[in-house]
């Protein structure tokens, strides 16, 4: 019995985890993806304050640093 909620949490806990980290890419996808658009546009300084905020949450990203 122990072995079964053991692996009942176990499964839980990666489930939960790949949703989390899945939510974060896309949220990075975006961010990038609108700093981008906001470049060609020549709107420096909004794609600017961008590039910044993905650089700090993402700082082992090297497509930011």
């Amino acid at each position: 019995m122990n072995f079964i909620k053991v692996l009942t949490y176990s499964l839980c806990i990666t489930v939960f985890t790949i949703s989390v980290d899945g939510q974060s890419n896309a949220e990075f996808q975006k961010k990038f993806e609108a700093a981008n658009q906001l470049l060609d546009q020549k709107q420096y300084e909004i794609a600017k304050e961008l590039w910044i905020e993905l650089a700090e949450e993402y700082p082992d990203n090297a497509n930011v640093n």
